[in-house]
């Protein structure tokens, strides 16, 4: 288990300067497009460790897998990034959406719901 997880931060480790970059600029404009979509800071704020772990999640998994979607570099992180970026938020989205789902089915009923 212990090795998994070496091996796991190594391999997070060699990600390139230019990929990061790439990422963390993809990540900024997401999180301005949902600010813009959602008018609301602590709401954006939730979706940003999603965004930016499912980036970073998608390239240890194209290097991992040794996918390669296009021959230049730069294009090749800037999809991988817009991937990982919408994966992350889906995935953040569908958590949230089981949070209140359990919220709602724990919540205690009123006199009104029950009949």
């Amino acid at each position: 288990m212990f090795e998994m997880l070496s091996d796991f931060a190594r391999d997070f480790s060699q990600i390139d300067s230019n990929s990061m970059t790439v990422l963390i600029v993809m990540v900024g404009w997401a999180t301005l497009l949902v600010n813009v979509g959602v008018d609301s800071k602590s709401f954006t704020a939730i979706f940003v460790p999603g965004m930016f772990l499912g980036g970073m999640a998608a390239f240890y998994v194209t290097r991992l897998a040794m996918i390669s979607i296009s021959a230049s570099k730069d294009i090749n992180a800037i999809m991988i990034s817009v991937a990982g970026i919408v994966a992350g938020f889906l995935l953040t989205l569908m958590l949230l959406q089981l949070y209140h789902w359990v919220l709602d089915q724990r919540r205690a009923l009123t006199m009104d719901e029950r009949n």
